[in-house]
């Protein structure tokens, strides 16, 4: 079986190597009861609106693809 991998970028300048499941825990973190959690079919969705364009959060993801970029440009 063949495992994706990501390279985050965090605001240290540090470059992580990341699997989905990472991926999709940094998204789905610390949210409330209701939260519905982000998937492996919706995962860029969630990482472009909470944590790649939110502020508060230090990561990016180096390797996007053209959808992630676009979804990134949408919500910034």
């Amino acid at each position: 079986m063949i495992t994706t991998t990501y390279k985050i970028k965090h605001d240290n300048n540090r470059v992580h190597t990341w699997t989905l499941s990472q991926v999709l825990n940094e998204i789905n973190r610390e949210r409330s009861g209701d939260w519905e959690d982000y998937n492996e079919s919706d995962w860029k969705e969630g990482w472009a609106f909470w944590v790649e364009t939110n502020p508060d959060e230090s990561l990016s993801m180096l390797d996007k693809d053209d959808e992630l970029t676009a979804l990134c440009e949408r919500y910034n």
